[in-house]
């Protein structure tokens, strides 16, 4: 049993390769938890599939059960302008490859490419939890504050009263769909309901949810402080 990747393209999809260091051999009926690294496919939209096979010998190695199966990325930024102010350069990989120092405050912040993206903020790994105005860049999707906290220590985007986040994608890109896990409901103070009205928005409960198509995306929490668990930003 193994896990593979390939690579999705506008021109067809990439052969499926073994992920090395991600093969499993137990044959007792326990759960066993693996780890496999999809490092070097950062940007890229891939499929990821398991692969079991079974030599026949009795009826009952023809079965694999899987309880739970989670993708997740550590998501690199930075804590307002230029290096990180808690703690110096970005320990993931210090200036931006790509063109210099990143000015948001981070390293290599990736390519953008079609896609939907989940941003927990449990994995923010910039370390920045003090408030103010401050960017977080994402495979080429960026999030903006104008005073709040983007991944604090209890895993929360926070934004604060009468302040904006705006999520924006380079040109040529487009949002079609934000997607806002809150730790309130509705118009409770945290909730969805905080962020003001404007075409494409909706919440219920927990959930706050914009759809439209453009290349930015801004939200006012005009009355009240919002705080995020997660954002879902798809890309086309």
């Amino acid at each position: 049993c193994g896990v593979y990747v390939r690579e999705v393209t506008p021109n067809g999809n990439s052969q499926w390769s073994r992920i090395e260091g991600a093969t499993f051999t137990e044959d007792k009926w326990t759960f066993h938890e693996h780890t496999a690294s999809l490092a070097g496919y950062e940007g890229k939209n891939v499929q990821v599939g398991i692969r079991y096979t079974s030599d026949g010998s009795d009826t009952k190695t023809g079965t694999l059960e899987i309880k739970t199966f989670k993708a997740s990325a550590s998501v690199v930024g930075g804590g307002g302008q230029g290096d990180d102010p808690q703690g110096g350069d970005d320990p993931q990989g210090g200036d931006d490859p790509q063109g210099g120092d990143d000015p948001q405050g981070g390293g290599d912040s990736g390519t953008a490419a079609p896609g939907t993206y989940v941003l927990d903020a449990s994995q923010v790994t910039s370390g920045n939890t003090s408030a103010g105005d401050q960017s977080l860049t994402f495979n080429g999707i960026t999030l903006h504050v104008t005073n709040g906290i983007l991944g604090s220590s209890d895993g929360q985007y926070r934004i604060y009263k009468k302040q904006s986040l705006t999520v924006s994608v380079p040109d040529g890109f487009n949002i079609t769909k934000i997607v806002f896990t809150c730790t309130a409901n509705d118009t409770a103070k945290y909730g969805p309901g905080c962020f003001s009205a404007q075409d494409g928005y909706t919440y219920s409960g927990k959930v706050g949810t914009w759809t439209g198509s453009a290349s930015k995306v801004s939200f006012t929490a005009s009355n009240d402080q919002v705080r995020a668990t997660k954002i879902e930003i798809t890309v086309e």
